[in-house]
């Protein structure tokens, strides 16, 4: 994005889109989870969206890394800040998609 001190319309329309991605997967997540388990949906996305970033880094020809401290924080920060998060998400969608009545003693496990 370029450095504006007032946004344009061109900012604008990008970020009301940005927000309706964001609100679309909530949707998504809500409807689909009750086809497949969590687990499948979170790993799916994940899988997609990796395989998305990666042809993207390689046509844009951007550097990657090659020390192994790199990628082990790389995949720490994913971990608590991505995955983690997406499949409690999409674990409580599950559940109350269920209904209301599931409490936590009732909940079902991630993986069927």
């Amino acid at each position: 994005m370029q450095k504006h001190e007032r946004m344009v319309a061109a900012d604008w329309g990008q970020l009301a889109l940005l927000s309706l991605l964001f609100a679309g997967v909530f949707l998504l997540v809500r409807v689909i989870v009750q086809e497949v388990s969590p687990l499948t949906l979170v790993s799916s996305r994940f899988m997609i969206a990796a395989l998305a970033l990666w042809l993207f880094i390689r046509a844009a020809r951007i550097s990657v890394p090659t020390s192994w401290s790199h990628w082990v924080a790389y995949a720490g920060m994913g971990l608590l800040n991505n995955l983690l998060p997406s499949v409690a998400c999409a674990d409580m969608a599950h559940s109350s998609a269920s209904g209301p009545h599931r409490g936590l003693q009732h909940r079902r496990r991630l993986v069927p």
